[in-house]
């Protein structure tokens, strides 16, 4: 039972990912609209979703790993 219940589980994890839209999940985060995502943005998006632990300085983080022209923003 318990494999069956695994095995579901995984079904439904996958069929989300196949159904993934990276531009929809983009412009949830981007609440202003201004086709660019800062590091509250994505701490405001974040908190919205369960994830009370992060902070601002982690989100800042996150973006300035990923910020390819150092304006603090993707």
């Amino acid at each position: 039972e318990m494999l069956r219940s695994l095995v579901g589980s995984e079904m439904c994890i996958r069929d989300r990912l196949n159904r993934f839209e990276p531009h929809a999940a983009f412009q949830r985060i981007d609440r202003d609209q201004d086709s660019k995502l800062s590091s509250l943005e994505v701490l405001r998006f974040l908190r919205d979703n369960g994830v009370e632990e992060a902070t601002e300085a982690d989100t800042h983080y996150i973006v300035k790993y990923f910020d390819s022209n150092d304006d603090e923003l993707l």
